[in-house]
């Protein structure tokens, strides 16, 4: 939890602000109170419409810093979004310095997984399904997840396939009162 952390750590949070539909109201007042340190909690869209709202106010550059969430696209404020009104080098500028958390969605690595594909193969067949860009596609960073969650799930039902065999016994057989699949 961010806040419990942040009292142990002895740092005051002065200003909180919400950004629900349109962010420039909320951007305006941000600048108002002087913010320097933001912590940004918004989808990749939102984020879009607020940095563009921080480009037209100023809120950016040497004196902010601004913390986001890290499972956007990796050019998320380059996408083209009619929702916005400003250009692909204006928002450039505006989220140039700015610092995300995220984990690694795919192994930079060269090496073959358990489906015989490297992460560079997965892409490759994910783009030729889609036919197009997979990271102009909504849940494109997780998409390496749904598919280890199938790969997980079906390695666990041949497993259990295997141990229900012994017993005479089959998948199809399952149910929540058959004890002897349960137990």
């Amino acid at each position: 939890d961010l806040d419990q952390r942040v009292k142990e750590a002895g740092i005051e949070i002065t200003f909180r602000q919400s950004f629900f539909s349109d962010p420039s109201a909320p951007v305006r007042s941000l600048k108002r109170q002087d913010a320097r340190i933001i912590v940004g909690l918004f989808y990749e869209t939102e984020a879009r419409k607020v940095f563009c709202e921080v480009y037209k106010e100023k809120l950016y550059g040497k004196r902010y810093v601004w913390f986001l969430i890290g499972w956007y696209a990796d050019n998320w404020f380059r996408i083209k979004d009619p929702a916005i009104n400003c250009t692909e080098a204006e928002m450039a500028e505006a989220v140039e310095g700015h610092v995300t958390t995220e984990i690694v969605m795919l192994n930079p690595e060269n090496t073959r997984s358990i489906s015989n594909m490297t992460s560079q193969e997965f892409i490759e067949k994910l783009q030729k399904r889609l036919g197009k860009n997979p990271e102009e596609t909504g849940g494109f960073q997780e998409a390496p997840l749904a598919y280890d969650a199938i790969w997980a799930l079906a390695l666990a039902l041949n497993k259990t396939s295997a141990e229900l065999v012994k017993k005479g016994l089959r998948l199809e057989d399952f149910n929540y009162n058959n004890k002897n699949i349960t137990d």
